[in-house]
């Protein structure tokens, strides 16, 4: 089984990487490294793709078309809303993930894309607007591993954003808008091209921080992405039991 792992920067993947049996760096044509090797019996692919949706979906895209995985981990970290229950330090766990900003922004609210029926992707007869999936069993099994060792391990809508939240009047209008747990910068660009692909993918965040007031004194990001390298890692040797 090959599986890829996608993290935006190299920090949300040196634990993974240290853990590699035999690990092989290969420089992509986006100039980013990309280090393959042995965990547990699968042959795990980290890919960095950069911050952002646009080098999400381009360093994705790319590592699909040329490694094939079995299936997809997306990892990193994010912020959690102030309504989640979730602090710095805990597991987030993707159920879907949504594109935060698109759409249109009228007088009287914001429009999504299902609002204005302007579909994202279509693949058949399904429509994907701003909401794209994972894959529900593989969630399930990621959730049910990583929550018998991180107590609040919390499950649900993830939101990707351009401009990460700084206030809680935003924070608020972007809960009430999707009911999200957590923001990133990348994970929709991902489900988009998993989707495109038909490869399984889930996506697993450490948090540190609360997206609101924007207090970097309370930020706690190098424990937030061991805590999910970590789960991540014991995640896949339980795929191969």
């Amino acid at each position: 089984m090959v599986i890829a792992l996608f993290h935006a920067v190299e920090f949300e993947a040196g634990t993974v990487i240290k853990h590699l049996r035999h690990p092989v760096r290969c420089k992509e044509s986006t100039g980013r490294t990309t280090v393959c090797g042995g965990l547990g019996t699968v042959m795990a692919v980290c890919v960095e793709t950069g911050m952002g949706k646009v080098n999400a979906a381009i360093s994705s895209s790319l590592a699909l078309e040329k490694y094939r995985p079995d299936m997809v981990i997306s990892m990193g970290i994010g912020g959690a809303y102030p309504e989640s229950g979730l602090v710095a330090g805990d597991i987030a766990v993707a159920q879907c993930e949504i594109y935060g900003d698109e759409g249109v922004m009228s007088e009287e609210d914001f429009l999504t894309l299902e609002a204005i029926g302007i579909p994202f992707y279509k693949k058949g007869a399904d429509k994907y607007f701003n909401t794209f999936p994972l894959d529900a069993e593989l969630t399930g099994q990621l959730y049910d591993t990583v929550s018998k060792v991180y107590d609040n391990t919390k499950a649900g809508a993830f939101i990707t954003v351009s401009t990460c939240t700084g206030t809680r009047k935003r924070a608020d209008e972007l809960t009430r808008r999707y009911d999200g747990i957590c923001e990133n910068m990348e994970g929709a660009a991902i489900a988009h091209a998993t989707t495109m692909f038909g490869t399984p993918a889930v996506e697993i965040r450490g948090i540190s921080n609360i997206a609101a007031e924007r207090d970097k004194d309370k930020w706690e990001p190098t424990r937030a992405s061991q805590n999910a390298q970590d789960a991540v890692i014991m995640f896949i040797k339980s795929l191969c039991q």
